[in-house]
C-alpha cells in the first residue's frame, strides 16, 4: 500500500515527526453550507496552518468525496465514513448508493490514494436512509501507525 508522499512512503515518516490529529465537521449538516468543498478548503487551511512540515497530519473527516480537497491541503491520512459501504454492495461491482455521491459511488469502502494522501473509508456500523445492509457487513477499522 505504500505510495510516495512527502516522507517517501505512506508508512515511513522521520523518527522525530510528530502526529497532528485534526477534525472537521460536515459543513452541509452543521452550517447549511451548499458549497461544502470551499468551506472544507477554508477550514483545512486554517487548521493546517498551525502544523509544521514535520507533522504527520491525520484528518478525521465525514465526507470521502472531498479527497481531492484533503490531498491538496497536505493531509497524510484521512479517516472517513458517511458512505455506509454503499449501503447495498453488489458482488464484483461495489457500493450501490451512498449519501452525497448517489448511485455507484466512487468512494464506498476501503483505502484510496491521491497525491500523497491515503484515505481509509470505513463501512461503519450503522445504516442510512435505507435500513437494510445487503452484502455489506458492518466494520470497525484498525489502523497501526509505525515509525520506521
Amino acid at each position: 500500500m505504500p505510495e510516495n508522499n512527502r516522507y517517501g512512503g505512506a508508512s515511513k515518516t522521520p523518527k522525530d515527526a510528530e502526529i497532528s490529529i485534526v477534525g472537521i465537521n460536515d459543513p452541509a449538516v452543521d452550517d447549511g453550507v451548499y458549497d461544502a468543498r470551499q468551506s472544507i478548503k477554508e477550514r483545512l487551511t486554517q487548521i493546517i496552518a498551525g502544523s509544521t512540515e514535520r507533522n504527520y497530519r491525520i484528518l478525521l473527516a465525514h465526507r470521502p468525496e472531498y479527497i481531492k480537497t484533503y490531498a491538496s491541503a497536505g493531509v497524510d491520512l484521512v479517516l472517513a465514513g458517511h458512505a455506509h459501504g454503499g449501503q447495498v454492495r453488489l458482488p464484483f461491482i461495489g457500493g450501490l448508493i451512498a449519501p452525497g455521491q448517489g448511485v455507484f459511488p466512487k468512494y464506498s469502502a476501503g483505502a484510496y490514494k491521491m497525491a500523497g494522501t491515503t484515505m481509509m473509508l470505513s463501512r461503519g456500523l450503522g445504516n442510512s436512509v435505507i435500513r437494510q445492509r445487503l452484502f455489506n457487513r458492518p466494520e470497525v477499522v484498525l489502523i497501526t501507525l509505525e515509525n520506521r
